[in-house]
């Protein structure tokens, strides 16, 4: 009997629970439609303005004022000019193509240049200025030392 008695309490409580729940469940919507009702019989621009008060973000594209001609993505399968062979220039684009690296044929050639028997800081400072990524300074030097046979 002693059982049956909580059986029956617990019911009742579920029962009461459930009931102020969907009286508060409707008395929080009908709050809400009103609202929405009203703003919605009012046209759309009542209605947005009715549900969101901050202003919404504008975006700005940026576009680069100058386009560059990249490095060749690939080796060319026709022989280079001087004589069959690549000049040291010539090779050391096709070499950073081949590792990834994309960058304007003279500023990779100037690059090279001024940061061949650099100290690293000042080489990686120098490129990475210029655009390159920091994981692409030490393949950089490497392939221009390769094609250039030293500084």
């Amino acid at each position: 009997m002693n059982t049956r008695n909580f059986l029956m309490a617990f019911a009742a409580l579920a029962a009461a629970m459930l009931i102020g729940g969907a009286i508060a469940f409707a008395a929080f919507n009908a709050g809400t439609s009103r609202t929405a009702g009203t703003a919605a019989e009012r046209g759309p621009t009542a209605a947005r303005s009715a549900t969101t008060s901050a202003p919404r973000p504008t975006v700005t594209v940026t576009k680069h004022k100058t386009e560059y001609k990249t490095v060749r993505p690939t080796i060319r399968a026709t022989p280079p000019r001087h004589g069959g062979v690549y000049s040291e220039d010539e090779l050391f684009l096709d070499l950073i193509a081949q590792s990834g690296i994309t960058a304007p044929d003279d500023w990779a050639i100037e690059a090279g240049r001024a940061t061949c028997g650099k100290s690293y800081s000042y080489a990686h400072k120098y490129l990475t200025d210029g655009g390159l990524y920091s994981h692409h300074v030490q393949i950089f030097l490497d392939e221009w030392i390769a094609a250039h046979q030293g500084c």
